[in-house]
């Protein structure tokens, strides 16, 4: 789910979304076109836009299901289709009201909606992990999944254990840590 973003409307046939959040960045085509039938799997899909009165209305397809909704460990498959809904309900505000339909990991499609504060004067800072502060939001939701699932604490233990030592040998190898489970 978005984090501190910017958005760039500037282009006339897309719209692109720069995320503070790991440096990256987003494309929202706005020419009309559809979304393709099998498009090349990415960590942000692949998204087309339409207005529908006052709320710009976003389907994304294409996700690769290498990452999560969320820092508590939401999984995302290749299967995601996800519709986004933006609109302005006053001044300085916007709402984001996402729909994800995602049978390779949920029963059945489920909606949330995100009210942001807009911040037009604010700059986009580089933003990283330190000091393995996203290992410990993984472990701790990790943890979660294991403990309601009945794992003995032993494992648990281990398990982020384990997790932290990745974390540490990919921060010194400078490489991305993905981790992926059934």
């Amino acid at each position: 789910i978005f984090s501190i973003f910017r958005i760039l409307p500037e282009m006339p046939d897309r719209i692109a979304i720069l995320f503070e959040l790991n440096t990256t960045f987003r494309q929202i085509f706005t020419d009309g076109r559809k979304l393709p039938d099998n498009p090349a799997p990415s960590y942000m899909g692949y998204s087309t836009a339409r207005w529908d009165g006052d709320t710009l209305v976003v389907e994304s397809f294409g996700f690769n299901g290498k990452s999560w909704i969320d820092t508590d460990g939401r999984p995302i498959t290749r299967q995601l289709r996800l519709t986004e809904r933006f609109r302005r309900p006053s001044f300085g505000r916007l709402e984001i009201e996402m729909t994800f339909n995602d049978p390779g990991a949920y029963t059945k499609p489920w909606t949330v909606t995100m009210p942001y504060n807009l911040q037009p004067d604010s700059e986009l800072l580089e933003s990283y992990c330190e000091d393995n502060q996203f290992v410990q939001q993984l472990n701790n939701a990790l943890a979660r999944v294991l403990e309601s699932a009945g794992a003995p604490e032993a494992s648990v233990d281990r398990l982020t254990a384990s997790m932290t030592e990745l974390a540490r040998t990919a921060a010194i190898a400078r490489q991305p840590v993905v981790v992926l489970t059934n």
